[in-house]
Protein backbone atom coordinates (compact mmCIF):
# COMPACT_ATOMS: atom_id res chain seq x y z
CA UNK A 1 0.00 0.00 0.00
CA UNK A 2 1.23 3.47 -0.89
CA UNK A 3 4.47 2.38 -2.58
CA UNK A 4 4.18 5.23 -5.11
CA UNK A 5 3.25 7.79 -2.45
CA UNK A 6 5.72 10.16 -0.81
CA UNK A 7 4.83 11.89 2.46
CA UNK A 8 6.54 15.17 3.32
CA UNK A 9 7.03 15.76 7.04
CA UNK A 10 8.77 18.56 8.90
CA UNK A 11 8.38 21.37 11.39
CA UNK A 12 6.06 24.30 10.92
CA UNK A 13 7.34 26.80 8.39
CA UNK A 14 9.99 24.50 6.88
CA UNK A 15 8.47 24.88 3.40
CA UNK A 16 6.46 21.72 2.71
CA UNK A 17 3.55 23.51 1.03
CA UNK A 18 5.86 25.90 -0.81
CA UNK A 19 7.84 23.00 -2.20
CA UNK A 20 4.64 21.41 -3.48
CA UNK A 21 3.66 24.65 -5.23
CA UNK A 22 7.03 24.64 -6.98
CA UNK A 23 6.75 20.99 -7.93
CA UNK A 24 3.12 20.78 -9.13
CA UNK A 25 3.32 22.80 -12.39
CA UNK A 26 6.68 21.31 -13.37
CA UNK A 27 5.70 17.66 -13.09
CA UNK A 28 2.00 17.26 -13.86
CA UNK A 29 2.28 13.46 -13.80
CA UNK A 30 2.82 13.68 -10.03
CA UNK A 31 -0.27 14.51 -7.96
CA UNK A 32 0.78 17.03 -5.29
CA UNK A 33 -1.58 17.41 -2.33
CA UNK A 34 -1.52 19.42 0.87
CA UNK A 35 -3.17 17.42 3.65
CA UNK A 36 -4.62 20.50 5.35
CA UNK A 37 -6.26 21.60 2.09
CA UNK A 38 -7.64 18.10 1.51
CA UNK A 39 -9.11 18.16 5.02
CA UNK A 40 -10.82 21.47 4.24
CA UNK A 41 -12.31 19.99 1.07
CA UNK A 42 -13.49 16.86 2.86
CA UNK A 43 -15.03 18.74 5.81
CA UNK A 44 -16.14 21.86 3.89
CA UNK A 45 -14.57 23.95 6.69
CA UNK A 46 -11.42 26.04 7.00
CA UNK A 47 -8.58 24.38 8.87
CA UNK A 48 -8.93 26.84 11.77
CA UNK A 49 -12.60 25.85 12.19
CA UNK A 50 -11.79 22.13 12.07
CA UNK A 51 -9.16 22.63 14.74
CA UNK A 52 -11.65 24.59 16.86
CA UNK A 53 -13.56 21.32 17.34
CA UNK A 54 -10.64 20.12 19.48
CA UNK A 55 -7.18 18.76 18.78
CA UNK A 56 -8.14 15.11 19.33
CA UNK A 57 -10.98 15.43 16.80
CA UNK A 58 -8.62 17.21 14.40
CA UNK A 59 -5.98 14.44 14.63
CA UNK A 60 -8.49 11.64 14.09
CA UNK A 61 -9.94 13.39 11.04
CA UNK A 62 -6.40 14.07 9.77
CA UNK A 63 -5.59 10.34 9.95
CA UNK A 64 -8.76 9.29 8.15
CA UNK A 65 -8.24 11.75 5.28
CA UNK A 66 -4.60 10.73 4.89
CA UNK A 67 -5.48 7.02 4.78
CA UNK A 68 -8.17 7.65 2.19
CA UNK A 69 -5.78 9.62 -0.06
CA UNK A 70 -3.15 6.87 0.08
CA UNK A 71 -5.69 4.08 -0.53
CA UNK A 72 -7.07 5.89 -3.59
CA UNK A 73 -3.67 6.74 -5.13
CA UNK A 74 -3.53 5.57 -8.76
CA UNK A 75 -0.19 7.08 -9.70
CA UNK A 76 2.75 8.99 -8.20
CA UNK A 77 1.56 11.19 -5.37
CA UNK A 78 3.28 13.57 -2.92
CA UNK A 79 1.39 14.64 0.21
CA UNK A 80 2.55 17.40 2.55
CA UNK A 81 1.57 16.55 6.14
CA UNK A 82 1.04 18.99 8.99
CA UNK A 83 3.80 19.36 11.57
CA UNK A 84 1.61 18.00 14.35
CA UNK A 85 0.61 14.74 12.70
CA UNK A 86 0.95 11.98 15.28
CA UNK A 87 1.27 8.79 13.20
CA UNK A 88 1.85 7.66 9.62
CA UNK A 89 0.58 4.56 7.81
CA UNK A 90 3.13 2.00 6.61
CA UNK A 91 4.11 1.86 2.95
CA UNK A 92 4.79 5.39 1.64
CA UNK A 93 8.25 6.86 1.28
CA UNK A 94 8.66 9.43 4.06
CA UNK A 95 10.86 12.46 3.39
CA UNK A 96 11.78 14.75 6.29
CA UNK A 97 12.27 18.32 5.08
CA UNK A 98 14.71 20.21 7.26
CA UNK A 99 16.32 23.63 7.56
CA UNK A 100 19.20 24.69 9.76
CA UNK A 101 16.81 27.15 11.45
CA UNK A 102 14.34 24.49 12.63
CA UNK A 103 15.75 24.36 16.16
CA UNK A 104 15.86 28.17 16.46
CA UNK A 105 12.08 28.48 16.60
CA UNK A 106 9.44 30.21 14.50
CA UNK A 107 6.50 32.54 15.09
CA UNK A 108 3.41 32.67 12.90
CA UNK A 109 0.68 35.23 12.38
CA UNK A 110 -1.87 33.05 10.61
CA UNK A 111 -1.52 29.41 11.77
CA UNK A 112 -3.95 27.53 14.06
CA UNK A 113 -2.96 27.95 17.70
CA UNK A 114 -2.46 24.88 19.87
CA UNK A 115 -2.02 26.91 23.07
CA UNK A 116 -3.61 30.35 23.02
CA UNK A 117 -2.20 31.12 26.50
CA UNK A 118 1.41 31.29 25.30
CA UNK A 119 3.24 33.02 22.46
CA UNK A 120 3.45 31.38 19.02
CA UNK A 121 7.23 31.16 19.47
CA UNK A 122 7.01 29.35 22.82
CA UNK A 123 4.30 27.08 21.42
CA UNK A 124 6.68 26.05 18.62
CA UNK A 125 9.63 25.53 20.95
CA UNK A 126 7.59 23.53 23.50
CA UNK A 127 6.60 21.03 20.80
CA UNK A 128 9.90 20.96 18.93
CA UNK A 129 11.68 18.14 20.85
CA UNK A 130 8.78 15.67 20.60
CA UNK A 131 8.14 16.41 16.93
CA UNK A 132 11.82 16.27 16.04
CA UNK A 133 12.17 12.84 17.64
CA UNK A 134 9.03 11.68 15.85
CA UNK A 135 10.23 12.87 12.43
CA UNK A 136 13.61 11.22 12.95
CA UNK A 137 11.96 7.87 13.71
CA UNK A 138 9.72 8.02 10.62
CA UNK A 139 12.02 9.36 7.94
CA UNK A 140 13.34 7.14 5.17
CA UNK A 141 14.92 10.16 3.46
CA UNK A 142 16.06 13.55 4.78
CA UNK A 143 16.36 16.67 2.68
CA UNK A 144 17.91 19.87 3.99
CA UNK A 145 16.62 22.98 2.21
CA UNK A 146 18.62 26.19 1.81
CA UNK A 147 17.19 29.15 3.68
CA UNK A 148 14.50 30.96 1.72
CA UNK A 149 14.66 28.69 -1.31
CA UNK A 150 13.05 25.51 -2.61
CA UNK A 151 13.56 25.72 -6.37
CA UNK A 152 15.76 22.92 -7.69
CA UNK A 153 15.44 20.67 -4.65
CA UNK A 154 12.12 19.27 -5.86
CA UNK A 155 14.08 16.88 -8.10
CA UNK A 156 15.09 14.96 -4.97
CA UNK A 157 11.46 13.96 -4.42
CA UNK A 158 10.93 12.43 -7.85
CA UNK A 159 12.96 9.28 -7.34
CA UNK A 160 15.96 8.42 -9.48
CA UNK A 161 17.72 11.51 -10.83
CA UNK A 162 20.76 11.69 -13.07
CA UNK A 163 23.13 14.06 -11.30
CA UNK A 164 26.87 14.56 -11.44
CA UNK A 165 28.11 14.12 -7.87
CA UNK A 166 31.55 12.49 -8.08
CA UNK A 167 32.08 12.81 -4.35
CA UNK A 168 31.73 10.74 -1.17
CA UNK A 169 28.59 10.06 0.90
CA UNK A 170 28.72 8.40 4.32
CA UNK A 171 26.10 5.73 5.00
CA UNK A 172 24.06 6.25 8.17
CA UNK A 173 21.87 3.81 10.16
CA UNK A 174 18.64 5.45 8.94
CA UNK A 175 19.60 4.63 5.34
CA UNK A 176 19.01 0.96 6.14
CA UNK A 177 15.27 1.24 6.80
CA UNK A 178 15.01 0.32 3.11
CA UNK A 179 18.61 0.18 1.88
CA UNK A 180 17.90 -1.28 -1.56
CA UNK A 181 15.50 1.58 -2.32
CA UNK A 182 18.00 4.07 -0.89
CA UNK A 183 20.75 2.79 -3.20
CA UNK A 184 18.50 2.59 -6.25
CA UNK A 185 17.64 6.28 -5.85
CA UNK A 186 21.32 7.24 -5.62
CA UNK A 187 22.80 4.92 -8.23
CA UNK A 188 22.23 7.59 -10.89
CA UNK A 189 23.93 10.35 -8.88
CA UNK A 190 27.37 9.37 -10.22
CA UNK A 191 28.74 9.15 -6.70
CA UNK A 192 32.45 8.44 -6.49
CA UNK A 193 32.19 6.39 -3.30
CA UNK A 194 29.89 5.53 -0.42
CA UNK A 195 31.67 5.32 2.91
CA UNK A 196 30.94 2.33 5.13
CA UNK A 197 32.07 3.27 8.65
CA UNK A 198 32.06 0.38 11.06
CA UNK A 199 31.63 2.67 14.08
CA UNK A 200 28.36 4.08 12.71
CA UNK A 201 26.75 0.89 11.43
CA UNK A 202 25.86 -2.47 12.98
CA UNK A 203 27.61 -5.61 11.66
CA UNK A 204 24.38 -6.55 9.84
CA UNK A 205 24.18 -3.14 8.18
CA UNK A 206 27.82 -3.34 7.14
CA UNK A 207 27.20 -6.76 5.63
CA UNK A 208 24.12 -5.51 3.77
CA UNK A 209 26.03 -2.56 2.31
CA UNK A 210 28.95 -4.77 1.22
CA UNK A 211 26.60 -7.25 -0.43
CA UNK A 212 24.54 -4.67 -2.37
CA UNK A 213 26.97 -1.92 -3.35
CA UNK A 214 29.48 -2.39 -6.20
CA UNK A 215 32.97 -2.98 -4.76
CA UNK A 216 34.45 -0.03 -6.68
CA UNK A 217 31.94 2.31 -5.02
CA UNK A 218 32.89 1.40 -1.45
CA UNK A 219 35.33 3.00 0.96
CA UNK A 220 35.45 0.87 4.10
CA UNK A 221 36.47 3.12 7.01
CA UNK A 222 37.94 1.09 9.85
CA UNK A 223 37.01 2.99 13.01
CA UNK A 224 35.67 0.50 15.51
CA UNK A 225 37.45 -2.14 17.59
CA UNK A 226 36.82 -5.01 15.14
CA UNK A 227 39.94 -6.29 13.41
CA UNK A 228 38.69 -6.00 9.83
CA UNK A 229 40.41 -5.78 6.47
CA UNK A 230 38.73 -6.15 3.07
CA UNK A 231 40.93 -6.73 0.04
CA UNK A 232 38.17 -6.20 -2.52
CA UNK A 233 37.24 -2.64 -1.48
CA UNK A 234 39.17 0.56 -0.76
CA UNK A 235 40.23 0.75 2.87
CA UNK A 236 40.48 3.89 5.02
CA UNK A 237 42.86 3.12 7.88
CA UNK A 238 43.14 5.50 10.88
CA UNK A 239 46.70 6.40 11.89
CA UNK A 240 45.62 6.08 15.51
CA UNK A 241 45.44 2.27 15.12
CA UNK A 242 49.10 2.01 14.17
CA UNK A 243 50.36 0.42 10.97
CA UNK A 244 47.85 -1.41 8.73
CA UNK A 245 48.39 -4.97 7.41
CA UNK A 246 49.20 -3.52 3.98
CA UNK A 247 49.19 -0.04 2.37
CA UNK A 248 45.58 1.25 2.44
CA UNK A 249 43.80 3.40 -0.11
CA UNK A 250 43.49 6.14 2.54
CA UNK A 251 45.58 6.77 5.63
CA UNK A 252 43.63 9.13 7.88
CA UNK A 253 44.15 10.90 11.16
CA UNK A 254 41.32 12.11 13.40
CA UNK A 255 42.93 12.78 16.79
CA UNK A 256 45.22 15.77 16.78
CA UNK A 257 48.33 16.56 18.76
CA UNK A 258 48.49 19.77 20.76
CA UNK A 259 49.87 21.61 17.74
CA UNK A 260 48.66 21.15 14.21
CA UNK A 261 52.27 21.04 13.00
CA UNK A 262 52.89 17.88 15.05
CA UNK A 263 49.65 16.40 13.71
CA UNK A 264 50.58 17.01 10.08
CA UNK A 265 54.08 15.63 10.69
CA UNK A 266 52.54 12.27 11.67
CA UNK A 267 51.41 11.85 8.07
CA UNK A 268 54.93 12.20 6.75
CA UNK A 269 55.95 9.13 4.80
CA UNK A 270 52.55 7.43 5.14
CA UNK A 271 52.39 4.64 2.55
CA UNK A 272 48.98 5.00 0.90
CA UNK A 273 47.20 6.50 -2.10
CA UNK A 274 45.62 9.37 -0.15
CA UNK A 275 46.63 11.09 3.08
CA UNK A 276 43.56 12.45 4.88
CA UNK A 277 43.73 14.85 7.83
CA UNK A 278 40.33 15.26 9.50
CA UNK A 279 41.03 16.78 12.91
CA UNK A 280 39.51 19.60 14.93
CA UNK A 281 40.73 22.99 13.73
CA UNK A 282 40.59 25.74 16.33
CA UNK A 283 41.58 28.97 14.57
CA UNK A 284 41.75 30.57 11.15
CA UNK A 285 45.54 30.40 11.40
CA UNK A 286 45.36 26.63 11.78
CA UNK A 287 42.96 26.51 8.86
CA UNK A 288 45.51 28.33 6.70
CA UNK A 289 48.24 25.93 7.85
CA UNK A 290 46.18 22.88 6.92
CA UNK A 291 45.19 24.45 3.61
CA UNK A 292 48.85 25.00 2.72
CA UNK A 293 49.64 21.39 3.65
CA UNK A 294 46.99 20.22 1.18
CA UNK A 295 48.29 22.52 -1.57
CA UNK A 296 51.74 20.94 -1.32
CA UNK A 297 50.31 17.77 -2.90
CA UNK A 298 46.63 18.36 -3.81
CA UNK A 299 46.10 15.13 -5.78
CA UNK A 300 46.93 12.75 -2.96
CA UNK A 301 46.10 14.81 0.15
CA UNK A 302 42.78 15.82 1.67
CA UNK A 303 42.39 18.38 4.44
CA UNK A 304 38.95 18.06 6.08
CA UNK A 305 38.78 20.48 9.04
CA UNK A 306 36.33 19.54 11.80
CA UNK A 307 34.63 21.57 14.52
CA UNK A 308 31.92 21.12 17.13
CA UNK A 309 29.60 23.64 15.49
CA UNK A 310 30.17 23.31 11.73
CA UNK A 311 32.17 26.53 11.43
CA UNK A 312 34.36 25.12 8.64
CA UNK A 313 31.56 23.93 6.35
CA UNK A 314 32.22 26.87 4.06
CA UNK A 315 35.85 25.82 3.61
CA UNK A 316 35.01 22.23 2.74
CA UNK A 317 32.24 23.43 0.44
CA UNK A 318 34.71 25.63 -1.44
CA UNK A 319 37.85 23.51 -1.58
CA UNK A 320 36.70 19.96 -0.84
CA UNK A 321 35.64 19.15 -4.39
CA UNK A 322 39.23 19.77 -5.51
CA UNK A 323 40.51 17.09 -3.13
CA UNK A 324 40.77 13.34 -3.84
CA UNK A 325 37.97 12.68 -1.33
CA UNK A 326 35.15 15.13 -0.57
CA UNK A 327 32.23 14.26 1.72
CA UNK A 328 28.84 15.92 1.43
CA UNK A 329 25.85 15.04 3.55
CA UNK A 330 22.20 14.21 3.58
CA UNK A 331 20.39 14.43 6.88
CA UNK A 332 22.77 14.94 9.78
CA UNK A 333 25.67 13.36 7.92
CA UNK A 334 28.65 12.10 9.88
CA UNK A 335 30.02 15.57 10.69
CA UNK A 336 28.70 19.12 11.09
CA UNK A 337 31.31 20.49 8.70
CA UNK A 338 30.24 18.41 5.71
CA UNK A 339 28.54 20.53 3.02
CA UNK A 340 24.88 19.83 2.39
CA UNK A 341 23.43 18.27 -0.73
CA UNK A 342 22.11 21.55 -2.11
CA UNK A 343 25.52 23.21 -1.79
CA UNK A 344 27.16 20.30 -3.57
CA UNK A 345 24.58 20.38 -6.36
CA UNK A 346 24.33 24.07 -7.11
CA UNK A 347 27.51 25.79 -5.98
CA UNK A 348 30.12 26.19 -8.74
CA UNK A 349 33.67 24.99 -7.98
CA UNK A 350 36.05 27.60 -6.64
CA UNK A 351 38.55 29.10 -9.04
CA UNK A 352 40.82 31.87 -7.88
CA UNK A 353 38.16 33.83 -5.99
CA UNK A 354 34.88 33.48 -4.10
CA UNK A 355 32.15 35.50 -2.39
CA UNK A 356 30.84 35.17 1.17
CA UNK A 357 28.40 36.45 3.72
CA UNK A 358 30.13 37.12 7.06
CA UNK A 359 28.53 37.39 10.48
CA UNK A 360 27.26 35.63 13.58
CA UNK A 361 24.83 33.95 13.74
CA UNK A 362 24.86 33.11 10.05
CA UNK A 363 22.64 30.01 9.77
CA UNK A 364 19.56 32.08 8.95
CA UNK A 365 21.15 34.18 6.25
CA UNK A 366 19.47 34.09 2.85
CA UNK A 367 22.37 35.89 1.18
CA UNK A 368 24.12 32.78 -0.21
CA UNK A 369 20.98 31.68 -2.06
CA UNK A 370 19.89 35.24 -2.87
CA UNK A 371 23.16 35.88 -4.72
CA UNK A 372 23.78 32.31 -5.92
CA UNK A 373 22.55 32.78 -9.50
CA UNK A 374 24.20 36.20 -9.85
CA UNK A 375 27.64 34.87 -8.91
CA UNK A 376 27.14 31.56 -10.74
CA UNK A 377 27.08 33.45 -14.06
CA UNK A 378 30.75 34.20 -13.47
CA UNK A 379 31.49 30.79 -11.89
CA UNK A 380 31.96 32.44 -8.48
CA UNK A 381 30.87 30.37 -5.47
CA UNK A 382 29.31 32.10 -2.47
CA UNK A 383 29.41 30.68 1.06
CA UNK A 384 28.34 31.66 4.59
CA UNK A 385 31.28 32.15 6.96
CA UNK A 386 30.46 32.37 10.68
CA UNK A 387 32.64 35.01 12.28
CA UNK A 388 32.50 36.97 15.53
CA UNK A 389 33.87 40.44 16.13
CA UNK A 390 36.82 38.96 18.02
CA UNK A 391 37.93 36.77 15.11
CA UNK A 392 37.87 39.49 12.45
CA UNK A 393 41.48 40.67 12.78
CA UNK A 394 42.88 37.14 12.53
CA UNK A 395 40.46 35.92 9.85
CA UNK A 396 40.31 38.84 7.41
CA UNK A 397 43.83 38.62 5.91
CA UNK A 398 43.60 34.81 5.72
CA UNK A 399 40.30 34.97 3.84
CA UNK A 400 41.96 37.33 1.38
CA UNK A 401 44.76 34.83 0.80
CA UNK A 402 42.20 32.07 0.22
CA UNK A 403 40.52 34.16 -2.49
CA UNK A 404 37.73 36.20 -0.88
CA UNK A 405 36.79 38.95 -3.34
CA UNK A 406 33.18 39.91 -2.46
CA UNK A 407 31.52 40.03 0.94
CA UNK A 408 28.07 40.74 2.32
CA UNK A 409 28.54 41.68 5.97
CA UNK A 410 25.93 41.31 8.69
CA UNK A 411 25.85 41.72 12.47
CA UNK A 412 28.05 42.07 14.43
CA UNK A 413 30.70 42.98 11.84
CA UNK A 414 29.29 46.10 10.16
CA UNK A 415 31.47 48.43 12.23
CA UNK A 416 34.61 46.39 11.42
CA UNK A 417 33.70 46.46 7.74
CA UNK A 418 33.04 50.18 8.02
CA UNK A 419 36.56 50.80 9.32
CA UNK A 420 37.93 48.91 6.32
CA UNK A 421 35.73 50.94 3.96
CA UNK A 422 36.26 54.22 5.86
CA UNK A 423 32.54 54.49 6.59
CA UNK A 424 30.53 54.57 9.86
CA UNK A 425 29.25 51.11 8.92
CA UNK A 426 29.38 48.90 5.84
CA UNK A 427 27.58 45.78 4.76
CA UNK A 428 29.07 45.40 1.26
CA UNK A 429 32.75 44.85 0.46
CA UNK A 430 34.65 44.07 -2.71
CA UNK A 431 38.26 43.85 -3.79
CA UNK A 432 39.27 45.77 -6.88
CA UNK A 433 42.81 46.11 -8.22
CA UNK A 434 44.13 44.65 -4.98
CA UNK A 435 42.31 47.15 -2.75
CA UNK A 436 39.22 46.67 -0.60
CA UNK A 437 36.27 49.03 -1.11
CA UNK A 438 32.95 49.20 0.71
CA UNK A 439 29.43 50.56 0.71
CA UNK A 440 26.35 50.62 2.90
CA UNK A 441 23.43 49.25 0.89
CA UNK A 442 21.34 49.10 4.09
CA UNK A 443 21.26 52.89 3.88
CA UNK A 444 20.23 52.80 0.23
CA UNK A 445 17.40 50.38 1.03
CA UNK A 446 16.19 52.45 3.98
CA UNK A 447 16.10 55.57 1.81
CA UNK A 448 14.14 53.62 -0.79
CA UNK A 449 11.41 52.73 1.72
CA UNK A 450 11.39 56.13 3.49
CA UNK A 451 8.45 57.36 1.38
CA UNK A 452 6.39 54.34 2.48
CA UNK A 453 6.54 55.41 6.13
CA UNK A 454 5.85 59.14 5.74
CA UNK A 455 2.38 58.62 7.23
CA UNK A 456 3.95 57.59 10.54
CA UNK A 457 5.23 60.81 12.16
CA UNK A 458 6.33 59.23 15.44
CA UNK A 459 8.91 56.54 14.71
CA UNK A 460 10.94 54.49 17.18
CA UNK A 461 13.96 52.35 16.40
CA UNK A 462 14.12 49.48 18.90
CA UNK A 463 17.77 48.35 19.06
CA UNK A 464 19.86 48.85 15.96
CA UNK A 465 23.49 47.95 16.47
CA UNK A 466 25.32 48.31 13.18
CA UNK A 467 22.28 49.63 11.31
CA UNK A 468 21.61 52.55 13.67
CA UNK A 469 23.73 55.11 11.70
CA UNK A 470 21.84 54.19 8.53
CA UNK A 471 18.44 54.65 10.19
CA UNK A 472 19.54 58.00 11.63
CA UNK A 473 20.52 59.23 8.17
CA UNK A 474 17.56 57.80 6.24
CA UNK A 475 14.86 58.54 8.87
CA UNK A 476 16.14 61.48 10.96
CA UNK A 477 12.91 61.71 12.98
CA UNK A 478 13.34 58.17 14.35
CA UNK A 479 13.80 58.05 18.12
CA UNK A 480 16.59 55.66 19.08
CA UNK A 481 15.71 53.20 21.85
CA UNK A 482 18.39 51.04 23.44
CA UNK A 483 17.02 47.52 23.35
CA UNK A 484 18.79 46.48 26.56
CA UNK A 485 17.14 49.19 28.68
CA UNK A 486 13.90 49.81 26.79
CA UNK A 487 11.92 53.04 26.54
CA UNK A 488 11.18 55.56 29.27
CA UNK A 489 9.00 57.71 26.98
CA UNK A 490 5.35 57.57 28.18
CA UNK A 491 4.09 58.07 24.62
CA UNK A 492 3.64 55.34 22.05
CA UNK A 493 5.09 55.36 18.50
CA UNK A 494 3.02 55.24 15.34
CA UNK A 495 5.68 52.99 13.81
CA UNK A 496 8.12 50.79 15.72
CA UNK A 497 11.13 49.65 13.72
CA UNK A 498 12.39 46.45 15.32
CA UNK A 499 16.15 46.02 14.86
CA UNK A 500 17.36 43.50 17.44
CA UNK A 501 17.78 39.76 16.71
CA UNK A 502 17.08 37.00 19.19
CA UNK A 503 20.80 36.42 19.65
CA UNK A 504 21.21 39.80 21.37
CA UNK A 505 20.15 40.83 24.87
CA UNK A 506 17.02 42.99 24.80
CA UNK A 507 13.97 44.13 26.74
CA UNK A 508 10.41 43.80 25.46
CA UNK A 509 8.42 47.02 24.95
CA UNK A 510 5.96 47.85 27.73
CA UNK A 511 2.27 47.07 27.33
CA UNK A 512 1.66 50.80 26.78
CA UNK A 513 3.60 50.64 23.51
CA UNK A 514 0.94 50.04 20.86
CA UNK A 515 2.21 51.11 17.43
CA UNK A 516 0.03 51.08 14.35
CA UNK A 517 2.71 49.07 12.58
CA UNK A 518 5.79 47.02 13.43
CA UNK A 519 8.45 47.20 10.73
CA UNK A 520 10.88 44.40 11.44
CA UNK A 521 14.38 44.72 9.99
CA UNK A 522 14.79 40.99 10.61
CA UNK A 523 13.30 38.61 8.10
CA UNK A 524 13.73 35.39 10.09
CA UNK A 525 10.83 33.42 11.55
CA UNK A 526 12.44 33.45 14.99
CA UNK A 527 12.60 37.26 15.13
CA UNK A 528 11.52 38.69 18.50
CA UNK A 529 9.84 41.49 16.54
CA UNK A 530 7.59 38.95 14.84
CA UNK A 531 6.89 37.21 18.15
CA UNK A 532 5.97 40.51 19.81
CA UNK A 533 3.72 41.62 16.96
CA UNK A 534 1.99 38.23 16.87
CA UNK A 535 1.40 38.18 20.64
CA UNK A 536 -0.02 41.74 20.57
CA UNK A 537 -2.02 41.28 17.34
CA UNK A 538 -0.22 44.21 15.71
CA UNK A 539 0.16 44.92 12.02
CA UNK A 540 3.51 43.56 10.96
CA UNK A 541 5.88 43.87 8.02
CA UNK A 542 8.90 41.58 7.70
CA UNK A 543 12.35 42.89 6.82
CA UNK A 544 12.39 40.67 3.74
CA UNK A 545 11.54 43.55 1.40
CA UNK A 546 14.40 45.65 2.72
CA UNK A 547 16.73 42.66 2.48
CA UNK A 548 15.78 42.18 -1.17
CA UNK A 549 16.28 45.88 -1.91
CA UNK A 550 19.73 46.07 -0.33
CA UNK A 551 20.70 42.84 -2.10
CA UNK A 552 19.76 44.39 -5.46
CA UNK A 553 21.98 47.37 -4.65
CA UNK A 554 24.80 44.98 -3.72
CA UNK A 555 24.57 43.22 -7.07
CA UNK A 556 24.59 46.54 -8.92
CA UNK A 557 27.87 47.43 -7.19
CA UNK A 558 29.48 44.02 -7.55
CA UNK A 559 28.56 43.73 -11.23
CA UNK A 560 30.88 46.64 -11.99
CA UNK A 561 33.82 44.75 -10.48
CA UNK A 562 33.13 41.15 -11.49
CA UNK A 563 34.59 41.73 -14.97
CA UNK A 564 38.03 41.93 -13.33
CA UNK A 565 37.63 38.31 -12.24
CA UNK A 566 36.00 36.83 -15.34
CA UNK A 567 38.55 35.62 -17.86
Amino acid sequence: MGSNVTLLIGHRGVGKTTLLRVLAPLHKEVLCLDLDQEMEIAHKLKIHDIFAKGESYFREFEQSVLKQLIDQAEGPMIIACGAGIESLPPGPNVVWLRRSTDAMGRSFLNRPRLDALTSPFKEYMDRFPVRDKRFRSWAKEELWLPEGHEVGMEAFLLGTQTWNLPFELTLLPENFRDFMSFWERRAAWNLRHLEVRDDLLTPDQVEEALSILPDNKIIYARRGPRDVWHDNVKMDWPRELGLPPKPPYIMSIHQRRESLSETLAEMSGAECHIQKVAVEIRTFSELEQGHNWWLESPRDRAFLPRSKDGRWRWYRSLFGRGMPVHFFREGDGSGFDQPMLWQTLYQPPVGGHFAAVLGSPIEQSRSPVEHLQFFALSQTPIVAIPMTDERWDEAWPILGKLGLAFAAVTAPLKHKAGVLAQLPAANTLWRTKGQWKGANTDLLALKAIADDIEDYPNVWLWGGGGIRPSVQEAIPRAKLIKARSGASDPTSPDLLIWAVPRSREFKWPDDSVTPQMVLDLNYTDDSPGLEWAASRNLRYQSGLRMFKLQAEFQREIWSQVLKEYVK
